[in-house]
């Protein structure tokens, strides 16, 4: 699968793993970029079988693996894994229910348009399973300043992180959901940014924007909504 954004191309493996390479002069597989597995999480090549699909979201930071035995992960190009849906010790396949997807080999998966869902099928699956993920606002708004509090978007809300101290507590984690008169005529989110003393946070979908008072916790929207 090639990566025109980083000059990328991710090549499935035999053993269960993907090989990155750079594609920048010379000869393009000469070295490795990075390698994509999940040795690092302690699961056997034996639980995955061969890699049966690969697919880039839409910015292109991270790829999606689907395995012939079970599940998916989600990896950075770097090789970090993000996340993971396979088991250490896989159960028969003849014991996964048929609407449990993601224990079984995924014979195709694809991101939607704005890289917040992936849709998977397994092997003679009758359904789709998805699976929605949250982005750092950084990955769409690089001016973003990195002094402010810690955000991630998803299509319809925004999550930040107030940690006081390295240790994370689940009341440090704030939910901020959209207005629905807006988000409603305007999904999904594509911008986020956070004021540097956090007491504001704005938000655009597909026209206008809309404007988070951390203090009152109250929602100001602008532009033209319809």
């Amino acid at each position: 699968k090639l990566n025109a954004k980083h000059h990328l191309m991710a090549v499935a493996q035999e053993d269960a793993c993907v090989e990155v390479f750079k594609l920048s002069g010379g000869h393009p597989f000469n070295k490795s970029y990075s390698r994509l597995s999940l040795d690092t999480w302690a699961i056997e090549r034996g639980c995955l079988g061969t890699v049966t699909a690969l697919q880039w979201n839409q910015d292109e930071e991270v790829i999606c693996v689907g395995y012939a035995h079970q599940g998916i992960a989600v990896f950075h190009f770097s090789g970090v894994c993000l996340m993971s849906t396979v088991q250490r010790f896989a159960a028969p396949q003849e014991n996964v229910k048929p609407s449990d997807t993601i224990s079984k080999q995924i014979h195709t998966l694809c991101w939607d348009k704005e890289g917040y869902a992936l849709v998977m099928a397994a092997q003679d699956a009758e359904t789709f399973t998805q699976i929605s993920f949250c982005k750092s606002t950084m990955t769409r708004n690089p001016s973003q300043n990195t002094q402010g509090p810690i955000m991630l978007q998803a299509s319809d809300k925004v999550i930040v992180f107030h940690m006081a101290d390295t240790d994370f507590l689940p009341d440090d984690l704030e939910v901020v959901a959209l207005p629905t008169n807006y988000i409603s005529q305007n999904w999904p989110v594509q911008y986020v940014s956070v004021a540097d003393d956090g007491s504001h946070i704005a938000a655009a979908g597909l026209r206008g924007c809309a404007i988070y008072n951390t203090s009152l916790k109250k929602w100001r929207v602008f532009g033209d909504e319809q």
